[in-house]
């Protein structure tokens, strides 16, 4: 779907030709959590593997690393953000600064210029909105459990972390 600030590749798998649209992200914070990008790759393997095992009214999406500078830098604290060092950079509650108690501080990292001034953000935002995702889960590592999207949470965005906690070992309501 486009480039990394450094020119790598962010590629997006699509599987099925439903009407129903499901998004998997993975690898927003790159080398960081690069267990999310191999869980990923498991993914896309199985599904090739058993191509059945998507319903027949969904099109799935996988995008298996929104941060490739950051996965091909490094499998540690140096490859959580992009090669101009940015990290948070969604327009959704963009800041400058934000405080960083409880979040991310092992290492600098930046926002950017602006809301989505970086172009790994822009590719995403340009994907889903070109489409309809009903759902998008976002994989991240922290396994703190699932947290459900919006502030407060969305009641359907609860449902699914609800759904998913049933068949999986991460806690909803995720640890404090």
């Amino acid at each position: 779907i486009g480039f990394s600030a450094s020119g790598r590749p962010i590629e997006i798998y699509t599987f099925g030709h439903g009407e129903k649209q499901r998004m998997i992200v993975a690898g927003i914070h790159g080398g960081y959590e690069w267990n999310t990008i191999a869980l990923a790759d498991q993914l896309i393997t199985h599904i090739n593997d058993h191509p059945g095992v998507v319903p027949s009214d969904v099109t799935l999406f996988i995008l298996r690393d929104l941060n490739p500078d950051g996965d091909a830098r490094d499998h540690g604290l140096d490859g959580r953000v992009n090669d101009r060092g940015l990290n948070r950079n969604f327009p959704v509650g963009w800041s400058a600064t934000w405080d960083r108690t409880g979040c991310f501080d092992s290492a600098p990292t930046t926002s950017g210029t602006g809301p989505a001034s970086e172009p790994e953000t822009r590719r995403l935002i340009n994907f889903l909105s070109n489409r309809r995702v009903e759902a998008l889960i976002s994989y991240h590592s922290a396994a703190l459990g699932i947290f459900p999207g919006g502030s407060p949470w969305d009641p359907s965005s609860v449902r699914l972390a609800e759904e998913i906690a049933s068949v999986s070992t991460y806690p909803f309501p995720p640890v404090e």
